[in-house]
Order: structure tokens, then sequence, then C-alpha cells
């Protein structure tokens, strides 16, 4: 194989990225406990206030008994100042003090975490917690590297066993009766060509890129009840339960209208269904099992169900939700159990979550090695949703230009979407409002106070809000969302603006509300705690932009527009906020 990666054809990279995948799982725990040692043995309780994702110097506040019927646990409330975190409800994070689980994670608020603990043992008294998600990573490695032996055996092109996987790592373009090169879509809307094209998926793949508003999970819903239709098992996947359970209960809707039987199963997590009409699979041979009798025709589950080998060809098609946040690890991991692959997602929103450091392409989610850095999915190799049902025509150019290369535009009626009210969140389009301060680096109570001014101003005197069809009603504060990218700010936000929906910006993809306002916070290019990637990134703004129908608001410092940039790619990520800047209307 040529030592330069540009001589290499398209299966010698293909074997070259699998050798790599093959330790991927094993990079990204050790970087995983390498980071939990060091937050919970290396630093105090102040130091761990000031990481992203431990929570330090807690305070106990109070106890009481668990409300749950026939339970013996009590629940312990700790307060902590305002700092970034990632602990979760659900979670069970550890007290760097004893290295052992401080108790459940029952509720965590803005300033407040409380902890669910059984009868035994000693009351919880942690000043700190440090996360502790780490979930072994079996059977993904083992499926690996089975595929890996059988290239090795049989090379890695050519027909045969795990052909879509293959071909995924290959970016081979799909077969479907066309010649290479050649686009997946002629004259025919994007929707209608994936619907197409999935009923005659040969061994192969299908990815689908869906901007915001795109329609994406309602495609793919389509699809899928058009092969169960068809007499075809389906798989669903992603990286989180819920977002399985979102696409489930949507295909359930679509089969519903079109009077197609279908039986839907989950294998859920710990936490039960999050589509709550499935059948509960209480094991993973029970998802075997249905799919092999035909009880079930449809099932959703992790890559740590559809990765086992007694999964291997147990459904003709897995549709990987979210594909954009999936590491392409995963995905071909979880590939072994379909005989073709469908795609959805979009690698311009929000990215995967990595913590290890892998090798050039080993590193990307499985629709980003298909794009291979471009913005926008190449024709020969998938479909681009190219309509939003979502966007303003003044949002959707901002949006269209700065991150899908000018292809991305409104459906029809999008033009009749208006705010009525006081300004400057009023009428339609980019706005920015610039906030004096200096020095603050994840929360600013000045652009706090601006926000609810300007929110408060809006709905001071009855706003309107007038959708697609033309109809006008009451603009409330549930038609507001304002994000910011640090859990810090969201309590600053939330106490000037209380029962407001405000969160971070992974809180609210998928959502959408008539005005969203994103806070900035940090002072300065200087003062941004992880530096410029996670401030100025590209796909957090898009998100937090495009979640807005009408009014898309950024509230931000003017030195944050005076960034110094030392590589192109930082100028790339200054650039796209400075063309919002020229984008906005007042």
């Amino acid at each position: 194989m040529p030592d330069d990666a540009g001589d290499r054809d398209g299966a010698e990279r293909g074997r070259w990225l699998l050798a790599q995948l093959l330790n991927w799982h094993r990079r990204e725990g050790k970087s995983f406990w390498w980071r939990y040692f060091y937050l919970g043995e290396e630093l105090t309780d102040a130091g761990r206030r000031d990481e992203s994702d431990a929570l330090g110097e807690l305070i106990f506040e109070r106890s009481w008994r668990d409300p749950a019927p026939n339970t013996k646990s009590t629940i312990y409330r700790f307060r902590f100042p305002p700092q970034e975190h990632r602990i979760r409800g659900g979670g069970q994070p550890h007290d760097p003090v004893t290295g052992r689980a401080a108790g459940t994670v029952f509720e965590v608020g803005e300033d407040y975490i409380d902890l669910r603990r059984g009868s035994g043992g000693p009351a919880p008294a942690p000043t700190s917690l440090v996360p502790h998600d780490f979930v072994r990573p079996t059977p993904k490695p083992e499926s690996l590297q089975r595929l890996a032996r059988w290239v090795l055996e049989h090379g890695i092109d050519g027909p045969g066993e795990y052909r879509a996987g293959r071909d995924l790592l290959m970016r081979r373009a799909l077969r479907a009766g066309r010649r290479d090169g050649q686009a997946l879509r002629g004259d025919e809307a994007a929707q209608d060509a994936a619907r197409r094209l999935v009923l005659v998926l040969d061994e192969s793949y299908l990815a689908i890129q869906g901007p915001p508003g795109s329609g994406k999970s309602t495609v793919g819903a389509r699809m899928i009840v058009d092969l169960v239709a068809a007499g075809k098992r389906v798989g669903v996947t992603a990286n989180s339960h819920k977002v399985i359970g979102e696409l489930l209960e949507k295909t359930a809707n679509v089969a519903q209208e079109r009077g197609v039987q279908i039986a839907i199963g989950q294998r859920p997590g710990r936490d039960g269904l999050t589509y709550g009409e499935a059948i509960h699979l209480g094991h993973n041979a029970a998802a075997h099992d249905g799919l092999d009798d035909g009880t079930l025709n449809v099932v959703g589950g992790t890559a740590w169900l559809w990765a086992r080998d007694d999964m291997v060809r147990s459904v003709d098609v897995l549709f990987i939700d979210e594909a954009g946040q999936m590491s392409l690890a995963d995905a071909v991991a979880a590939s072994s159990c379909a005989t073709n692959l469908v795609l959805l997602g979009d690698p311009q929103q929000l990215d995967q979550p990595l913590q290890g450091t892998h090798p050039p392409g080993a590193e990307r989610s499985a629709l980003a090695h298909l794009l291979d850095g471009e913005p926008v999915m190449p024709d020969h190799l998938g479909l681009f949703l190219d309509g939003t049902w979502r966007l303003h025509p003044r949002i959707c150019a901002y949006t269209s230009e700065v991150f899908y290369s000018g292809r991305l535009r409104p459906h029809p009626g999008r033009e009749l979407l208006a705010v009525a009210g006081n300004p400057p969140l009023d009428g339609a389009g980019i706005r920015f409002i610039p906030v004096a301060h200096d020095g603050h680096s994840s929360e600013s109570p000045e652009e706090a106070a601006a926000i609810a001014a300007a929110v408060r101003q809006l709905l001071a005197q009855g706003a309107e809000w007038t959708d697609a069809q033309g109809s006008s009603r009451p603009l409330t504060q549930d038609d507001i969302l304002i994000i910011t990218p640090y859990n810090a700010q969201v309590a600053e936000l939330a106490e000037a603006l209380p029962g407001f929906r405000i969160g971070t910006v992974d809180k609210f993809q998928g959502q959408e509300a008539p005005v969203s306002v994103y806070s900035m916070a940090t002072s300065s290019a200087a003062d941004a705690p992880r530096g410029m990637e996670f401030l100025y990134s590209r796909n957090r703004l898009n998100v937090a932009t495009s979640r807005a129908r009408c009014v898309a608001a950024v509230v931000a410092s003017p030195h944050i527009l005076r960034a110094r940039c030392r590589t192109p790619r930082q100028m790339r990520l200054a650039n796209a906020l400075a063309r919002l800047v020229e984008c906005a209307t007042t």
C-alpha cells in the first residue's frame, strides 16, 4: 500500500481506514480514563469548578424521602455555583474522595443536583462530582474485528458479506441500476428520490443529508413504511435512545396514516421505552427472535444491539439516524446486522462527541466521512434535502450561503412568516445585538439583562405570530428559544427570564420556534474558556440560528468580532459570525 494517502485507490483507502478503526474504541476509552483520573486526583474542588465536565464546590442543603412507592431511598440536594459540567440525570457520578458513586442523579438544575441513595451506607457528602459514564464498547470492537478477518481472507471490494459496510469505508457509490458517477437524483424531488432508491438498494448504502427544517425524519419514516409495505425488516439506530424513539414514533404515525400494518419493538436503555407504544424488548434475544419469526418488522436499538454477532443479517435495511453524530467506527460496527444501510443526518449541525485522538479519517462521523470536507453531500454519493419548511427566506439566505454552498432554499409560504411587535426582535430575519462587557468567559449578566429587556419589549403590547398559512395568533414566551453555549450563562438567563425556554445548543437541536436568541456570553476570543473552536463553532452557530423560523438574534460583545486569527481554520470560524453581522437587519 502506498505511504502517501493521495496515491491510494478506493480499496486501499478503505483497508487503511478499517485498520485505524480497529483501535478506535480503545483510544476513546484510554482518553476517558485519563480524564477521569485527572479530574478526580489532580484537582481541588475549586479546580474542578473551572473544568467543563466536573462539578466543584458543592454544598449540602437538605434531604428527603424518595417519593416513589415501595422504596427506602433518600434524595440528597446539593447546591453549586454557576459552572460548566456534563453530569446528567440517571448518571452515577463519583465522589473524588471515595472514588465511588455518590448516588444516582435524580435531578439536576442550574444550581443544584439531587442524588438518590439507598437506605444502606452513610449519607453522601461530596464536595465535588466527577462524571463516570464510561460504557464498555463490547460488542462493537468485536464486530469490527470480524469484518477485518473477512477482509483479510476475501479483500475489501467485491461481493460477499459485510458489503454495505465495506462500501461505506471505500466511499463507493450505491448500486441501484445506474452508471458510476451518475447523480442519484434526476428531476424528481430529493424526498421522492430517497423513497425510490431505498427499495432498489443492492447490498449498499444510501446517505441523506438533511439541513435544518428539511423534514429529514419525516422522509426517513416514509422510507421505513415503504420498506415494511414491501415485506422488508428494518432496524433503527442512533447514538441515543431518545432519537431512536422519535423516529419510531414518526414511523408509526406514517404507517397509521397510510393504513400499513406495522409491528415496532424497541430495546430500551435503563430509563425505559422512548417510544411508549413500542413492544418492550427486555433482552437482546427478543429483538433477534422477533425479527426472525416475523412478529416484528421494525426494531430500534443502539449500536450495542446491532453489532452483536447474533444480529448479523437480522434486518434488510438499517437506518442510522443522526449519522452526522455517530462515529464511523460505530456505524461500520453496526452495519453487520443489515444487507443495506440508510444514513440520515447533517454534519453541518452538531458533530459527534469525541474524547480521543485518532488517525486522519478515523475521527470522522459516518456522514462526515462521506462528505470528505465538503459542506454538501456529493450528488453521486447521496442526497441533499434542498428545501426547508422552517426558515424564513432571510434566515435561509444566510444559512444556505454560509453552511450549505448556497443550495438550501425555503419552501413556498415561508415568506409569510412574521413577528409583529416591538423591536429589535420583531419582523423577520437575522439580528445582531451588541452588548459591551469585558473579562467574562462563560457568563455575562450584561447579555442576560439585554436579552430580558428585548424579550419583554417584544411581548409588552401583544406581539403576534403569523405562520406559513398566513394565520396569526398571539406570540407567547413559549415561542421564544434562548440559547447559549454555556451552562453558566443558562443560569444567568434563567434568573433574568424565569419560565422561558432556555438551554445550551445541544438541548435544542431538533426543536424550533418563531424566535431564537443566541447569547455568546464570552467577552472576547481571548476569554473563551475552550478556545475559538468551541465559541466560534460553525456547527453551534448553525444550530442556534436555525432554530428560528422567523427571527434569529445573536447577542454578543463587539470584541467577539475582532478575533485575532492565527490559522486559516480560525479565519473560517470567525468569518461565519462576521457574515451573520453583515446579513443582520434592524
